[in-house]
């Protein structure tokens, strides 16, 4: 099941726009791969959390923001 894809207006440095266009980088196609990959994380790592408070193993897991 392929979802609809939606237009986006994004500001990015024009250097990296550059570098990437070099690399042969399709930025939308990036950004959406990451953004896939960024949620599979949030959910694997939400899975792992209430499986360890189920479990009351005491371990806990903190997830942080990287870069901005």
């Amino acid at each position: 099941m392929r979802m609809a894809k939606k237009p986006l207006n994004l500001l990015i440095d024009a250097g990296l726009v550059q570098k990437a266009r070099e690399q042969g980088i399709v930025i939308s196609k990036f950004l959406e791969n990451k953004l896939q990959e960024h949620f599979s994380f949030i959910i694997a790592v939400s899975k792992v959390n209430s499986l360890g408070n189920d479990a009351g193993n005491g371990i806990r897991t903190r997830v942080t923001s990287l870069g901005s």
